[in-house]
């Protein structure tokens, strides 16, 4: 893991991010929670329950997390719900999304 947050992420952690199982909501937690830990600007990265909202910034470092994210099939099938403009995602489970759209 990168000592500082304020880090490129490495190669190992962005290697993590894309093989990472989170088939479970207690994986996808601690998935998310590793995922902060990489993340440039913390208040970039909010959590709301269930519902995680990300903003790269701009920031390369950032993007290449979503990348890495984006690269691990079952977690973005699973978990990704929204970005709006390269530069906010959302996650969340897909049956919290489903949910929504019921109410």
């Amino acid at each position: 893991m990168s000592e500082h947050c304020n880090d490129y992420p490495s190669d190992e952690d962005l290697e993590k991010i894309k093989t990472w199982e989170s088939w479970n909501i207690q994986d996808y937690h601690k998935f998310m929670a590793f995922i902060q830990t990489l993340w440039h600007w913390p208040d970039f990265f909010k959590r709301n329950g269930n519902t995680y909202t990300l903003y790269t910034g701009g920031w390369s470092g950032n993007e290449d997390i979503i990348h890495a994210m984006h690269s691990n099939f079952i977690f973005w099938a699973m978990y990704f719900d929204e970005n709006k403009r390269n530069v906010q995602y959302k996650f969340m489970p897909i049956k919290d999304a489903i949910d929504g759209l019921e109410r």
